[in-house]
This record gives C-alpha cells, sequence and structure tokens, in this order.
C-alpha cells in the first residue's frame, strides 16, 4: 500500500497550493454500506480538508446512523461536526441525511500566527451510498467499491482579519459524486475517497466577499468494520 503515503503528500500539496482563494475543503465521505444489522464502522484518514474521523452504525436491518469530525492539520483550520441517519437497503444503499456544522479559519502562512479569515457555517445534506461492500477479490482478501452522491447546502458567515473586517457570506448549493475504494480483510480496510464538489450555476462566486468551496477532495485512510456476519 505505499500508494497511499503519495495521495496524502499530493492531496496536502494540493491544499496548500490553492489556501487563500478558497474558504471551505468539504470532508470525505462518510461511504458506510451495510449487511448486517449491528455493524460498527470506524475510520480515520487524512486529505485535503485535513484530518477526520468517522463513524457508522446499523441500529436496525433499515436503519443507520453516521456522525464525522473534520479538523485542519495545515493552514486551513476547520472544526467540522456531521451527524446523519437513513434507510439501509443491506449490502447494496444507503439513503441518508444529516447536517454539518461548525467554524474554520485559515493562518496567512506556515508560521501559524495571523489569521487571514475566521466563520461559522451550516451544511444540511441529503446523500446516497450504493455499490459492494465486503466482497471477496482473492481467497481471504476483501474490498469495498462505494459510489456516493451528495447535495448539500452550504450557508457561511464569516469576516476577513485582515484589519478590514469586511464580511464573508454565502449560501448555495453545492452537488458532489464521488467514489470509495477499500482493500483489506473483513474487519480493516485501507480505503481511499474521493469526490467532485461543483455548485450548479453560471455565475461564479466572489473570492473575497463570499465563501468558495474547493472543487475536489481526497483522502486515504485506515477503516474498521465490526459485527458483520459475513
Amino acid at each position: 500500500m505505499k500508494i497511499l503515503p503519495c495521495i496524502i503528500v499530493a492531496a496536502i500539496a494540493v491544499l496548500s497550493a490553492s489556501c487563500g482563494t478558497y474558504r471551505y475543503y468539504q470532508p470525505s465521505f462518510n461511504a458506510a454500506l451495510f449487511r448486517d444489522k449491528g455493524e460498527l464502522h470506524l475510520s480515520g484518514n487524512v486529505g485535503s480538508s485535513g484530518a477526520t474521523l468517522k463513524a457508522a452504525v446499523s441500529i436496525s436491518d433499515k436503519i443507520g446512523m453516521v456522525a464525522l469530525y473534520n479538523g485542519g492539520i495545515l493552514e486551513y483550520r476547520p472544526r467540522e461536526f456531521e451527524l446523519g441517519a437513513g434507510y439501509i437497503v443491506p449490502g447494496k444503499a444507503f439513503f441518508l441525511a444529516g447536517l454539518g456544522f461548525g467554524s474554520n479559519f485559515e493562518y496567512t502562512d506556515s508560521t501559524h500566527t495571523a489569521k487571514s479569515y475566521r466563520g461559522d457555517f451550516y451544511r444540511p445534506f441529503l446523500q446516497v451510498n450504493g455499490g459492494v461492500t465486503g466482497g471477496t477479490i482473492f481467497k481471504g482478501v476483501k474490498g469495498d467499491l462505494i459510489a456516493v452522491f451528495k447535495a448539500n447546502y452550504f450557508s457561511y458567515k464569516g469576516r476577513h482579519l485582515d484589519g478590514t473586517n469586511d464580511p464573508i457570506n454565502s449560501g448555495y448549493l453545492t452537488l458532489e459524486p464521488g467514489l470509495m475504494v477499500g482493500l483489506g480483510s473483513r474487519t480493516f480496510r485501507f480505503d481511499f475517497t474521493v469526490g467532485m464538489p461543483f455548485r450548479p450555476a453560471f455565475v461564479g462566486l466572489s473570492s473575497r466577499s463570499e465563501a468558495r468551496t474547493f472543487p475536489a477532495s481526497a483522502a486515504a485512510g485506515i477503516s474498521f468494520v465490526f459485527g458483520r456476519k459475513r
């Protein structure tokens, strides 16, 4: 799995190069897909939005719940939470709705002394996960291939910290198709997640007075699945 460190380094490089033009970086998907009642999924990854911890549980054959925390590790520093719940089609799909919320700021440079802006946001969303989870690839090697589609309404209120105190306000829809690929055993996986959030509009947003979302997300990490019967 030597490719994973390379992916992480590339994601961090992209993030570093783009800081200062975008005010929000979408965290990686919670791409859970359940096969049995009582499954518990725990995962952690590092990518374009920072470091993310995720959990998901199937409380019955048909109902699942998810939670996420995202925190920054470079100049961009979010403190973001996500909670959701939805309907399970065992082994095939997961339809969910939820709310993301939190705050963020960005340091002006790598010395981490001065901040360029800060703000608070909330993000209600609808999401669909579908694909294959726990499929046997070779002998004891298992894999996941899960497609995700997510619709968010992103609302942001903040201000510049450069002495002007100029406001940063936004409210807009984003659509995000993506994919999660996992490889490992029945209980442990290496995973890689990519997404492409975009705003379906012909008029662009101001890089000064509005909070633009970075149009790509990528993360790599590990995940654990407990309680799966087969």
